[in-house]
């Protein structure tokens, strides 16, 4: 269910803390896993982060 804590505005921007909650818990997964197997390097990790706020965006 959705509250008003779930939203702030910042810089004119409004942002919704959930979407940024489940992005951050997913990328600290991701680059720990990272850290351990060196599977992917820096530009694959930058691709992978942008893809998925992409598709945190559009899932909303």
């Amino acid at each position: 269910m959705k509250t008003d804590k779930d939203e702030i505005i910042t810089n004119g921007i409004k942002i919704n803390t959930v979407k940024i909650d489940n992005i951050i818990k997913w990328l600290i997964q991701q680059e720990a896993e990272n850290v351990r197997t060196k599977a992917r390097n820096d530009v694959q990790m930058i691709a992978d982060i942008q893809k998925r706020i992409e598709e945190e965006i559009k899932c909303y």
